[in-house]
């Protein structure tokens, strides 16, 4: 059993991902060519995703960690979901004309969400090697971003400096759901020291696997994507 989470950590975390989420939409949604399409087709299957997302995890549905557990069930699926979303013709063609300091900025909110990670490992609610202070360094990330928006939206972010915050971004952000993965209570678990990582099967965590990760990982695959063609 872990230890009631405080106050102040469950509001931190709410702001965060609510934050996060409503800076993407609405940056998205500034660039949308039909902003009322872009309301009716984007707005309702997020919203959708992060209302089951917080229904399953308030009812308490996702904490059995037998195999498979139920949580890494979501998180494969949120995960498949943002690669097929990613790569999909109506997303790549809206993308392209989205501009690469937004898609390089949003990653900002990494850096807030790695200060509240860090709070919830201090109250022994999320194993220690998931924060800062042990294993997890994409609060890097996260202080790497606003500048180097800054350098893209000004148009002196060399070439090489895109595909190095990429690579650094995205190798972090694996790392990290990597030490996730085995601090889980299941027979993938490398990390043995207390607590396991369970905190993520309760609302609102589990918002850390099904929809912060996503917008990173989305983040990251359209950078990918468009920075081999990219000419600064």
């Amino acid at each position: 059993m872990l230890p009631a989470p405080s106050p102040l950590l469950v509001v931190l975390f709410i702001a965060v991902t609510l934050g996060t989420l409503a800076l993407l939409l609405l940056g998205l949604a500034r660039f949308a060519a039909d902003r009322s399409a872009f309301m009716k087709w984007v707005l309702p299957p997020v919203f959708a995703w992060a209302a089951l997302s917080a229904a399953l995890g308030s009812l308490g549905l996702l904490k059995d960690f037998s195999m498979p557990p139920k949580v890494g069930l979501l998180i494969v699926l949120g995960f498949v979901l943002t690669v097929v979303t990613a790569f999909s013709r109506p997303v790549r063609t809206y993308m392209d004309r989205v501009p690469l300091w937004f898609v390089i900025g949003i990653n900002v909110f990494r850096l807030p969400l790695e200060l509240t990670m860090h709070l919830a490992a201090s109250e022994g609610i999320m194993p220690p090697q998931m924060s800062y202070s042990g294993s997890n360094l994409d609060i890097l990330t996260g202080c790497l971003a606003l500048p180097t928006a800054w350098l893209a939206y000004k148009g002196k972010l060399p070439h090489l400096g895109m595909r190095l915050f990429n690579i650094v971004g995205a190798t972090l952000l694996i790392n990290i759901v990597g030490i996730a993965v085995m601090s889980m209570p299941t027979p993938l678990r490398r990390f043995l020291n207390d607590p396991p990582n369970i905190w993520i099967a309760d609302f609102p965590f589990v918002w850390l696997p099904t929809v912060l990760v996503p917008i990173a990982l989305f983040s990251h695959l359209t950078l990918f994507r468009r920075v081999a063609t990219w000419r600064g």
